[in-house]
C-alpha cells in the first residue's frame, strides 16, 4: 500500500459489486455477468461454493487490492465498518509491516475481508509461495491485531 494513498478517498459506496451465494461448478464470463453453465466449455471455468459478498476494487498503478464485505446485505453497521477500516488500513498495515518476516517474504497486502466479528487482511509474498492473513478486532473504534491464520 502507498503512503500518498488513502483507500477511504478512493472507495465509491456505489461502485461495490454484489456476487449472490453460489454453489461449486461451471462458470461462463457474459456479457460482464457470471452464468451458471451445466458442463465444461472451452469457455468455461470452475468456481468453489462461494457464500454472498460485495466486492471492490482499489487500483494502484499496475496492481490492485480488493475489498469483501460478507453477506447479502450492505447494512449501516457494515457500511460503517467498512469506512471504519479503510480509514484506518494504513496504520493497520504500518502494524503488521513492524511485526512481520515482509522482508524475508516480501509480502503484499492484496486483499481485505470484512465481516461482523473482524477484518483480515491477506497478505501475498513475492519471495516465497505462500500467503497468510492477518486478523483485526474492533476495540473502542481503534482496530487492533488479533492473530495470525495461514490462508
Amino acid at each position: 500500500m502507498t503512503k500518498n494513498k488513502s483507500l477511504i478517498s478512493l472507495f465509491r459506496e456505489e461502485n461495490l459489486k454484489f456476487y449472490p451465494h453460489h454453489t461449486q461448478g461451471f462458470f461462463e464470463s457474459r456479457n460482464g455477468e457470471r452464468v451458471r453453465v451445466t458442463e465444461r466449455t472451452s469457455k468455461s471455468y470452475h468456481l468453489p461454493e462461494e457464500p454472498a459478498h460485495f466486492s471492490y476494487r482499489f487500483y494502484f498503478d499496475n496492481d490492485y487490492i480488493s475489498l469483501e464485505i460478507e453477506g447479502d446485505e450492505l447494512s449501516d453497521e457494515k457500511l460503517r465498518l467498512t469506512k471504519s477500516v479503510l480509514e484506518q488500513a494504513f496504520e493497520m498495515d504500518e502494524i503488521v509491516r513492524a511485526n512481520s518476516n515482509e522482508d524475508k517474504y516480501g509480502g503484499e497486502l492484496g486483499h481485505i475481508e470484512i465481516a461482523e466479528e473482524g477484518v483480515a487482511f491477506l497478505y501475498q509474498a513475492s519471495k516465497e509461495n505462500t500467503q497468510w492473513y492477518v486478523c483485526f478486532k474492533e476495540s473502542d473504534g481503534k482496530w487492533v491485531y488479533d492473530g495470525l491464520d495461514i490462508a
